[in-house]
């Protein structure tokens, strides 16, 4: 049995040295082996370009009148005697839209009428008993100078004098009292005078007439209505013409300007285009939308009250762009990694509009420039990469 074991432990302290002595030899060779290199990752890049860059600031709105001209009947009480135009009619100014009863007007006109003749009849006979009582006066006037006289030289009583006198006061009242007639008569004439234009006023009135050209908008009356001042019998609209109201987010407000191109898509129409006509000065303070005018280049097929919703082109340029990817930012500001000869640079930018998925960069970089396209914020400024998909914006 010793035996045995003695030979079992021989062959296993063997294996053990063979074991052993086959890693030193694996040991060398490894050491004596050179460390294999580790491949460069490959990045995609883009070449810095010119590029077309565009600002757009959203709007949605409706069409509407640019200007709506309400047509009031300025007599109430009357009835509608004659409808001459309806809704989408084309009228002139001045032309008769509606008529209204004039039987009544008619006669006020020739009651008035009646009284400014007597006022006047009235005036011609004041006139005359001015004519009268002044000749009166001046004759009462000379027998006093005269009576005078003879009272001076003793060839007239005190009697004389003093009736002489009275009879002169009364010619002078008179003569007073007749010019009184006439201021009296001459005030109702102006007063009946002021009344028949009035009359004259209402019988025209009763004829309403279409103050500016264009085109009927609304119709609220008809036939047979009694007329009443308190609301529109039309709306016109003046000329036909029609614009865009829009309302635009405070934010972007402020790079809106008068003059600007807009972009307007409508419901069952081609694209419309147009320019801000105005930009109103307040921002509503609930919605915190601002509101925005615009003049269409062309209003064929345009309707009141149609939704538009578009963009107004706020800035439009062409400068230097890459992926917006490839632009990252740190504490420091904008950068990107420039590619030089396969290691990367990294390069501070200004970087300015973004436009369908390109960044415009404004300086630190030249036409031709190399740039990491996209995960560049798994690189670090001298890796070196191998490049992929290089070409001019991608």
């Amino acid at each position: 049995g010793r035996r045995i074991l003695s030979r079992r432990s021989f062959a296993i302290l063997a294996a053990l040295v063979a074991i052993m002595t086959a890693s030193a030899g694996l040991a060398q060779d490894m050491a004596a082996s050179p460390a294999p290199e580790v491949a460069a990752a490959s990045v995609t890049v883009a070449t810095v370009a010119a590029q077309d860059f565009v600002a757009r600031a959203a709007i949605s709105g409706s069409v509407v009148a640019r200007n709506a001209v309400s047509v009031v009947p300025q007599i109430s009480g009357y009835a509608v005697t004659a409808l001459n135009v309806d809704i989408g009619d084309t009228v002139t100014q001045g032309e008769v839209l509606t008529t209204l009863d004039t039987a009544n007007l008619r006669a006020q006109l020739a009651q008035v009428s009646a009284q400014a003749d007597s006022a006047q009849a009235a005036i011609r006979q004041s006139e005359s008993q001015i004519a009268s009582a002044q000749a009166q006066a001046d004759e009462a006037d000379q027998t006093l100078n005269r009576t005078q006289q003879l009272f001076n030289s003793g060839s007239a009583a005190q009697s004389t004098l003093d009736q002489v006198r009275a009879t002169s006061r009364s010619a002078d009242a008179s003569l007073a009292s007749a010019k009184d007639g006439l201021a009296s008569a001459q005030s109702q004439l102006r007063q009946v005078q002021a009344q028949r234009e009035m009359a004259e006023l209402n019988l025209a009135h009763a004829l309403v007439v279409a103050p500016v050209s264009g085109v009927i908008a609304s119709r609220n009356i008809n036939l047979g209505d009694i007329a009443s001042g308190a609301s529109p019998a039309f709306v016109i609209y003046q000329d036909g013409a029609l614009e865009i109201t829009a309302a635009v987010v405070e934010t972007a407000l402020s790079t809106v300007k008068v003059g600007d191109r807009v972009a307007l898509e409508l419901s069952g129409l081609p694209q419309v285009t147009g320019t801000v006509r105005l930009i109103a000065p307040t921002v509503d303070p609930a919605t915190r939308l601002g509101s925005v005018n615009i003049t269409p280049d062309d209003a064929t097929g345009l309707r009141a009250g149609l939704f538009a919703g578009g963009w107004i082109i706020t800035q439009e340029r062409q400068g230097l762009g890459v992926p917006a990817a490839a632009v990252q930012t740190d504490a420091n500001g904008n950068f990107v990694y420039v590619v030089n000869d396969g290691v990367l640079a990294k390069t501070s930018v200004e970087a300015g509009l973004l436009w369908q998925g390109y960044r415009e960069v404004l300086s630190g970089l030249n036409a031709g420039d190399v740039v990491v396209a996209r995960a560049g914020a798994f690189f670090a400024d001298g890796d070196r990469i191998t490049l992929v998909g290089k070409g001019v914006g991608q």
